[in-house]
């Protein structure tokens, strides 16, 4: 920003801060270091084995992301915990306890540092003295240029509409779902089993139909409006092949809410709706689903198709896709009871995937 302004009188520089700043900042704190209790659960696994574990297999019994799950191996490697050979680890003599202590102290730290940027977006201390007092600048004192010295700021309401006309702007590209095509404990998804490409309208949370989605999903409707923007985006998109009829993901938890959103998506591309899916047992969200193998096992067999499945080319609607396990097994499901193709449409994609 210093040097945005040289060579000119006066020249603002201009802080954009979202809601989804802290939630970004929530999560690699959150995340930083696993839970006792998995961390525990890994040693105790690699000690019951007593052998060399795949970390694919560590995976399957451990609800944990394979990134931290590495991270927490590399630590343990370093320490003398745990040897490894190449993918496959083993637990050694070195006696070995959570360092609660270190944790506490690292997270303490990190949720000080936040709440400085806190501080940044809305005391009334001059921006450049909070600044420097965060440094341990020992001459901080107020600059007398800012917006806390001045009293003077920008507005920052922002019409809705422009904002998503200008998310759609930047989005040259579509949101794709791309079809799975390995089993998470191996082996490749027969093709006649798959799913088409599909697209998602938004990201969960973001500025534009996100944030529209994630309080409309809340509060267990979505409007005329949001259903009006699915139906646009899947005229404009034109799938191929093109659905002849609309069905949706079952829910245990809310099983109106997307069945309703799918039959007005079908009534908007005049088309048919039918619920040819059941759910037979109830599943956790795929968002507490920490790894795909976790996500696979928590929906493998829990659908089946029911009524009247039609053959042609069905458009399979769900609110929010997280790591396309469930619409994976959804649609295998309709494949296997004749259906030509599947082609998935969600309203938002959330964090997992």
């Amino acid at each position: 920003i210093h040097r945005a302004g040289r060579a000119l009188e006066e020249a603002h520089g201009i802080l954009l801060s979202g809601h989804e700043d802290r939630d970004i900042q929530d999560y690699f704190i959150r995340t930083a270091f696993p839970p006792a209790e998995i961390a525990n659960e890994i040693v105790d696994l690699l000690t019951d084995r007593g052998s060399w574990v795949r970390i694919g297999d560590i995976e399957a019994e451990v609800n944990i992301r394979r990134g931290r799950l590495s991270s927490m191996l590399k630590i343990l490697e370093v320490e003398g915990v745990v040897a490894r050979d190449g993918t496959k680890y083993r637990r050694t003599s070195m006696p070995w306890t959570y360092p609660t202590e270190h944790i506490e102290n690292v997270t303490h730290q990190r949720r000080v540092e936040q709440q400085v940027m806190d501080d940044y977006l809305s005391s009334d201390t001059c921006l450049m003295e909070l600044l420097g007092r965060a440094l341990d600048d020992p001459t901080a004192t107020a600059c007398g240029r800012c917006s806390r010295c001045t009293g003077h700021s920008l507005p920052v309401e922002l019409d809705r509409a422009q904002v998503i006309r200008a998310q759609e702007f930047l989005r040259s590209q579509p949101l794709m779902i791309d079809p799975r095509k390995m089993r998470a404990e191996g082996g490749r998804i027969p093709t006649d089993l798959q799913l088409e490409t599909g697209r998602v309208l938004s990201f969960l949370g973001d500025g534009g139909w996100g944030s529209i989605v994630r309080e409309q999903r809340a509060a267990g409707a979505f409007s005329d409006e949001l259903v009006d923007a699915a139906v646009r985006l899947i005229r404009n998109w034109g799938p191929e092949p093109r659905p002849r009829w609309v069905t949706s993901v079952p829910s245990a938890r809310s099983p109106e809410l997307v069945a309703s959103l799918a039959q007005r998506i079908a009534e908007g591309l005049r088309v048919p709706y039918r619920a040819s899916v059941e759910q037979r047992r109830e599943t956790a969200p795929q968002s507490r689903m920490e790894n795909s193998a976790q996500q696979h096992r928590n929906v493998l067999e829990a659908f089946a198709a029911v009524g009247d499945v039609a053959s042609g080319p069905v458009l399979l609607v769900d609110d929010v896709v997280d790591s396309r396990w469930t619409l994976t097994e959804v649609g295998g499901v309709l494949r296997a009871a004749g259906v030509d193709a599947v082609i998935p449409f969600a309203l938002a994609q959330g964090a997992t995937d």
